[in-house]
């Protein structure tokens, strides 16, 4: 709403001019304005003109964005006062006043431009004002006979210098009730008379008690150029330590692509659209905080950067319940750095992730990467309960902490990686503490005696566990779970039966401590979870495992008979009579 009234020609308000085209005011880095120099959005259509920019609201029909005259170094655009209509019009924006502003003094400034004949339209004035509003947006304090708190009228009369900027100023203090203060560049009575007549302001600068608008938004609704000034709504481009760029309602239809020719750094990327933006470009996007963490954070929808990213500070990837991050192109992670998953959401990679010395990357949640490739000293971690690292590729010269997780590894038609893998979980295993390098669980090593990571491969004889072709699979569970479905049951014991005093290579043919061979210790091991899952439930053995385990007894001279039902006690004895019998006849 405007509360702006006619002006009466030649009303001077509250002085005229405060020119100070010769006159310093105070810097101050504390420009409250969002998009002070009219740089946002940058225009796509090719015209010379815009009938928006970016955080002011125009109104009145006869003011616009234009290119004809521009204040600002290096840019573009100004606001057109179109005054050779017989009309009004202007701009204006609403900034936040805080409870400490109320009683303190704002003062505003901008720059004019007036042409040639702009002196001669009779009863046309412009000016710049200060309005303050309360909550609800209407006025607080006392207004003048134009509806506003404070204002410096330009009437066309006064004018003396054209075809030059000059610097005009107002100030007012906010009274009580202020939370907000609306700054406006207007003007009213426009007429037509000879030759070129227009007004031009830019460069809009508010001082006062507040907040900086410092983030950088994405301002427009469409693909373009992140090393343009005039996408962003604060008119600069994000690309520094520390800085943060947002993403947010500016784009309807998606997706649309922000590009960039040249390496960028940022300390936060916020992005909350359900519509897609793509971050792309050939160069590095670098991810680097001042002080604390660097982040992005996805709020909705699916999000995408497609450039190289270098993690140059500890970093955290925040995706929301939901929400979905596409890293489309490397990720590096620098020595001694950390990249963190939080959220409910999902992170995919596309590329390789590559984590260097001393530095570490924790999943947070069921991923796909294409490769990881861990350096000597390096750490990686699978979180939460239930969650599933999928790989195309494993390079680890570190350590992979899977927890209580699962590791998916699809091979398809490259090299088997059995062996490497097998390698990998017998250094982890440690001798069964779990605490060792190459592939290692910790939630395992607390309690040892039970728990373990097993592995298997669509390639092994039978495909015990399932798996698809090229698919091989590491995964937390209780020893003696051959087929990796979570239960020890009768299915285990025949996997193990017909390996019995074999040199194996594999967990799902009943190598469940890794020393190459299915013997008593396994045995030992399988009988102490036997009807037991995963998550501590215990299940039922049914009758014809019972009798089938029996018969194994038996025919081994463990035990004459196997009660139904058979007790925890009686089985654990049967295999430690194995265990005797197997090391007497060693």
């Amino acid at each position: 709403m405007r509360y702006q009234i006619e002006k009466k020609a030649g009303s001077l308000g509250s002085a005229i001019g405060l020119v100070i085209a010769a006159m310093a005011i105070p810097a101050s880095a504390a420009n409250l304005l969002t998009n002070p120099g009219f740089e946002s959005p940058t225009d796509t259509s090719g015209s010379s003109t815009d009938t928006t920019a970016t955080g002011w609201t125009l109104y009145g029909g006869d003011t616009l964005r234009a290119n004809f005259e521009n204040h600002t170094a290096g840019g573009e655009w100004s606001i057109w006062e179109q005054t050779f209509m017989p009309a009004a019009g202007g701009v204006y924006q609403n900034v936040p006043v805080p409870a400490a502003g109320v009683g303190t003094t704002y003062s505003l400034t901008g720059y004019y431009f007036f042409e040639t004949a702009e002196p001669t339209i009779p009863g046309e004035v412009s000016d710049l004002a200060l309005t303050f509003l309360n909550a609800g947006g209407s006025p607080v304090g006392t207004l003048d006979s134009n509806g506003f708190s404070d204002e410096t009228d330009i009437p066309s009369s006064s004018v003396t210098t054209t075809n030059s900027w000059l610097q005009y100023a107002v100030s007012g203090v906010a009274p009580t009730g202020t939370t907000q203060v609306q700054v406006s560049f207007d003007f009213t009575g426009g007429s037509t008379v000879p030759g070129q007549q227009a007004a031009f302001v830019d460069d809009a600068d508010l001082e006062g008690a507040g907040t900086p608008p410092t983030i950088a938004q994405w301002a427009v609704n469409n693909s373009g150029n992140w090393n343009s000034s005039g996408n962003w709504t604060t008119g600069s481009i994000p690309n520094a330590v520390g800085v943060e760029a947002d993403f947010f309602g500016a784009i309807t239809t998606g997706p649309q692509t922000i590009f960039t020719n040249s390496a960028i750094t940022a300390g936060l990327l916020h992005f909350n659209n359900a519509n897609e933006y793509v971050i792309a470009g050939a160069p590095t996007l670098t991810l680097q905080a001042t002080t604390g963490n660097a982040m992005v954070v996805v709020d909705a929808g699916t999000q995408e950067l497609d450039l190289p990213v270098v993690i140059a500070s500890n970093t955290v990837f925040n995706v929301a319940s939901g929400a979905t991050l596409l890293v489309a192109n490397p990720v590096t992670i620098n020595s001694g750095k950390t990249l963190t998953q939080t959220g409910a959401g999902t992170v995919t990679y596309q590329s390789i992730i590559s984590v260097g010395n001393a530095a570490s990357i924790a999943f947070g949640n069921s991923t796909h990467a294409h490769e990881l490739a861990l350096a000597s000293g390096s750490t990686a971690s699978v979180g939460g309960t239930g969650t599933t690292l999928e790989l195309d590729s494993l390079s680890d010269g570190g350590t992979l902490n899977l927890q209580n997780n699962t590791l998916i590894i699809n091979y398809g038609s490259s090299a088997d990686p059995a062996a490497s893998i097998r390698a990998e979980l017998t250094s982890g295993y440690a001798g069964g503490a779990w605490t060792g390098t190459g592939i290692n669980s910790s939630v395992a090593a607390s309690d040892s005696s039970h728990y373990g990571l097993g592995y298997a491969d669509s390639a092994d004889i039978g495909n015990p566990a399932s798996l698809s072709s090229g698919q091989l699979e590491v995964k937390y569970t209780l020893y003696g779970d051959a087929n990796l479905d979570g239960v020890v049951s009768g299915d285990d014991f025949t996997i193990l039966v017909g390996n019995l005093g074999k040199s194996v290579s594999a967990w799902d043919e009943g190598d469940f401590n890794y020393d190459g061979v299915v013997n008593g210790d396994d045995f030992t091991l399988l009988v102490g979870n036997l009807g037991k899952e995963s998550n501590g439930a215990s299940i039922v053995i049914p009758a014809s495992d019972l009798a089938a385990i029996d018969a194994f007894a038996a025919a081994n001279g463990l035990m004459a008979d196997v009660p139904e039902p058979a007790s925890a006690g009686l089985l654990l004895a049967a295999g430690f009579g194995f265990m005797a019998r197997r090391r007497r006849n060693s």
